[in-house]
């Protein structure tokens, strides 16, 4: 991976920044600090471990189908009288999904990052296995 000077100071001075703010990982964002400033190329990956592959946008539209189907079923189970609502207590936040097995791992992250912060609490169901 190569980055311009541009690049390279940016990213360094956003981590010094990260460095003061949180000081329990102070002495990480120095280091990819003092990397990206000296220009030490075989520690970018390092530093980028955690940047993911995007997702195909087939996939990414099959996510974000599944996730606007499952607030429609929110919003309905919402609407739903006091009995009502208790008898689904057990089952609400479970949804059964079928996505093609070469694409399952990269559905299922990209899903749980979007659902944990969005719309709360989920079980995804695998053949029968829940994750």
């Amino acid at each position: 991976m190569s980055l311009s000077p541009v690049e390279r100071l940016t990213l360094a001075n956003q981590y010094r920044i990260m460095a003061k703010l949180y000081s329990e990982s102070e002495s990480t964002y120095s280091r990819w600090a003092d990397e990206l400033e000296r220009g030490y190329e075989s520690f970018y990956n390092d530093i980028f471990q955690d940047i993911e592959d995007p997702l195909p946008e087939e996939e990414s539209k099959f996510v974000l189908d599944v996730l606007g189907m499952y607030q429609v079923l929110q919003n309905s189970a919402t609407n739903l009288s006091q009995v009502d609502q208790q008898a689904l207590e057990g089952v609400r936040h479970l949804l059964v999904m079928t996505v093609h097995p070469i694409y399952r791992r990269e559905v299922m992250a990209s899903a749980s990052r979007l659902l944990a912060g969005r719309y709360g609490p989920l079980v995804l169901v695998w053949g029968g296995r829940s994750t």
